[in-house]
């Protein structure tokens, strides 16, 4: 009694796995059949081997068909096999046109209808489909067009694969240099689509290091994380060889390590190529039961246990790829939506150009002045740590570049840093010595004497000098305002990528926005030099009290300086007594004679030091205040203050009829992008329901999962025994020895546990076999194989 509730429990759980497997590959085939993947990447199975390898008799021992097979020619384009269970059989054949394609030329590949649908006369319709795409006419080899196959059967798996032209390594006479590089590009396209998981399919009669497929894996998939091996041919091997010792080595996933395992099939030779499917199976069978090959784990040898085993892989893989596909669905649907927006309605009359431009005004409008005014709501402006965030926020690049700049007039505004005669030369450029300073000053006094006395100074040397010191000014100021118009252009360009079309934005560029900028740089540079001119040329003028207290303090320091100097040359250095003190006996008239005698030359002296204390005291007031008026009357007022009315809905409203027509006219190309962008828009709308129907399907299915009772061990662990239960869905169309394999399967599935490792049943050498190599154990797999050498070197 309790077994018939085990055994009903578990033919409940193979059936509903069962429509789970169909309906799953059904909701991705139906996307890629609609042209979903133009746009986005879906999980797929992609069966990848050299010439000759056995590729066309694996996808034959799967499928039932009849593939072409010839010794020197194979696929000459990408087939898709979908395999699907069904009472009767049934197959639709069809061609999914390269979108490189012109229009005319895919909607006549689409209309190919094959001259039979016998599945006995399959290799007719393949070279049937050749023939249509003109394979061997006009230097024609390889195609980049898709031949579909939907293939109905009760002995069908749930699968879908595509097979890839086969890797050659030299050209000949029926394949040219040109097809060698043709067949690489195609695979490795294939490969490249992180969802795409591979099947090597490698044969045992050469070495795993001279086959083509091999290099190709281990670019792209380095730590074979989303690889399945398949090896081919093991009876071509001598019994005993090396050769044999290492090919079974690679099938226990030791010489490469994937996450996913290896396969071995026996397939028909040339010389069995006549026997029927039925017998195909027996020999392969009574091959992989005896000698080294007959301690492989039954799940990994034989086509019987590679079916349920292929069709349990691609779903598991559809389903941990869902999320990140919903997910980059959403957004790529966002972006078209976006593109779509920007191009706005249909503008063929005058009348809807214009308002297309007055619509257009407003969004910029508000966009620029949320830049200029520091209001960042919008979600155009996104996240300011971006750089491309950051660049949009214009108000807060001038506001930290004016701070730049008025850190730059600080440390870089002089043309000559002045040290004290007593601090240490650092032989840096660009400085000099009071002392130095005040001897050059001098000269320049006594070339530029006036009438004034004799100890004094012209008042003009003052301007003289500050010309002189200011002279970085203009460079700085320069370059700080071609600073500023490279942050505004940073800052209307995503504007208008937010708001127009290509064509359009760069009609707004040419006719308004280049030639109001025009005139905004003019107005700005002109104002900057308005304020630059008193700084260089006229007499200097200040009210500013600031000006006399540099002054004075100036003077305070040079008096404190010259008083410290004398009375330490009137009293000389004496012991301290014990109280840390010196006592003085002097002469008051003498000490007061000491500090009032100067020289004439002492006077002179004094005038040019007071030359200098004036000129870096107006230095100090003129800094300041033109940084005042740099940052608010030529940036605010000449520069931010105008965006405004950069792009206006009067501006709009003066534009010429031909200016409106250049600018918002769309052209035969806008046109055709804009049905391109509804084509697509239309497409991912329909993709993202399905795939949210997926989702929601398979979450249910979970649930539903978790109410069947426990068989022997719990529903998850059955469910990571997937491939066993899969096994049990061939029964109602397998013979009876299937039957007995699955039984056996599942019992050693059942008895083993998760940590323990399964033995072989060789008695001489008892081997040690992983017992993970499917999908279900692909995370821990990753975990422990994270360095693993993916392609030893051949012995």
């Amino acid at each position: 009694m309790s077994q018939n509730k085990s055994t009903e429990a578990a033919t409940s759980l193979v059936k509903l796995h069962s429509k789970d497997h169909e309906e799953i590959l059904n909701v991705i085939d139906q996307l890629r059949s609609e042209g979903i993947s133009r746009f986005l990447n879906l999980p797929q199975l992609i069966v990848c081997g050299d010439q000759s390898s056995g590729k066309s008799s694996v996808l034959e021992a799967i499928s039932g068909l009849d593939f072409p097979r010839k010794d020197n020619l194979c696929t000459r384009f990408a087939t898709e096999l979908i395999l699907r269970r069904a009472p009767q059989d049934a197959i639709k054949v069809s061609i999914h046109p390269d979108n490189d394609r012109s229009e005319a030329e895919q909607e006549k590949i689409r209309c190919f209808k094959p001259s039979t649908l016998a599945l006995k006369q399959f290799a007719s319709i393949v070279r049937g489909a050749g023939d249509f795409l003109g394979i061997g006419q006009g230097g024609r080899i390889f195609s980049k067009d898709i031949l579909r196959v939907e293939l109905q059967g009760p002995s069908q798996p749930h699968l879908t694969l595509v097979d890839l032209p086969g890797l050659y390594h030299a050209p000949d006479k029926s394949q040219d240099e040109e097809g060698v590089e043709f067949v690489e590009s195609l695979i490795s396209s294939y490969m490249q689509n992180s969802r795409s998981v591979i099947l090597a399919v490698i044969s045992a009669k050469n070495d795993i290091a001279l086959q083509k497929v091999t290099s190709f894996t281990r670019k792209v998939d380095p730590q074979g994380l989303r690889t399945i091996g398949i090896i081919t041919k093991p009876d071509t091997l001598s019994r005993g060889s090396n050769m044999e010792q290492a090919f079974y080595q690679l099938a226990l996933n030791k010489r490469v390590v994937f996450s996913l395992g290896w396969h071995v099939l026996k397939n028909r030779n040339f010389k069995k190529r006549n026997k029927s499917l039925d017998e195909r199976c027996v020999s392969e069978i009574t091959f992989l039961s005896d000698g080294i090959w007959a301690t492989l784990p039954r799940r990994h040898v034989g086509i019987d246990a590679l079916r349920p085993r292929l069709s349990s892989v691609l779903r598991d893989h559809i389903l941990s790829e869902l999320p990140s596909l919903i997910e980059e669905t959403r957004i790529t649907l966002k972006e078209s939506q976006g593109s779509l927006h920007r191009m706005g309605l249909a503008r063929q009359t005058l009348s809807d150009q214009r308002r297309y431009l007055f619509q257009t005004s407003e969004r910029f409008n508000h966009l620029m002045n949320g830049a200029v005014n520091g209001n960042y709501n919008d979600p155009y402006f996104g996240d300011a740590m971006t750089d491309h965030g950051y660049e949009k926020r214009l108000r807060a690049v001038v506001q930290n570049h004016l701070t730049d700049f008025s850190d730059a007039m600080r440390t870089r505004g002089q043309s000559r840093k002045i040290r004290d005669d007593d601090e240490k030369d650092d032989n840096a450029e660009n400085q000099i010595s009071r002392s130095a300073l005040v001897d050059e000053v001098r000269q320049r006094i006594r070339r530029s004497r006036g009438r004034e006395l004799p100890g004094t100074f012209n008042p003009l040397i003052i301007s003289e000098l500050f010309y002189l010191h200011s002279k970085p000014w203009n460079h700085i100021t320069g370059s700080y305002i071609e600073t500023l118009l490279s942050d505004l252009q940073k800052a209307i360009l995503p504007i208008l990528s937010e708001i127009v079309d290509d064509k359009s934005a760069e009609g707004l560029l040419r006719r308004v926005i280049n030639p109001k900028f025009d005139e905004l740089e003019a107005f700005l540079r002109s104002k900057s030099a308005e304020l630059l001119g008193p700084q260089r040329r006229g007499h200097p003028i200040t009210y500013n009290h600031y000006f006399i207290d540099c002054v004075q303090k100036a003077r305070e320091q040079h008096r404190q300086k010259h008083l410290r100097q004398k009375l330490k040359k009137f009293f000389p250095r004496r012991s301290l007594n014990p109280a840390g003190q010196e006592n003085h006996t002097f002469n008051l008239e003498e000490l007061i004679n000491s500090l009032a005698v100067e020289t004439e030359t002492d006077m002179e002296k004094f005038a040019c030091s007071e030359a200098i204390d004036c000129m870096l005291a107006y230095y100090k007031v003129a800094r300041k205040k033109f940084v005042d008026d740099f940052s608010n009357l030529a940036v605010e007022k000449c520069f931010l203050d105008p965006l405004s009315t950069m792009f206006t809905s009067r501006t709009v409203n003066m534009l010429e009829d031909d200016v409106i027509e250049d600018i918002a006219a769309e052209d035969e190309s806008s046109r055709q992008e804009r049905q391109r962008l509804g084509q697509k828009i239309n497409i991912l709308e329909q993709s993202l329901q399905r795939l949210h129907s997926l989702d929601r399907y398979y979450l249910a299915l979970m649930i539903k999962a978790s109410d069947v009772p426990k068989v022997g061990r719990s529903i998850s662990d059955a469910d990571s025994e997937l491939s066993d239960f899969d096994a049990a869905e061939r029964d109602e169309a397998s013979t009876e020895k299937v039957e007995q394999d699955h039984t056996e399967n599942t019992e050693r599935a059942l008895f083993s546990t998760d940590d323990a490792p399964a033995y072989s049943d060789d008695q001489q050498n008892t081997t040690l076999v992983d017992p993970s190599d499917d999908w279900a154990n692909f995370k821990s797999k990753k975990k422990r194989h994270p360095s693993a050498n993916f392609f030893e070197k051949s012995t």
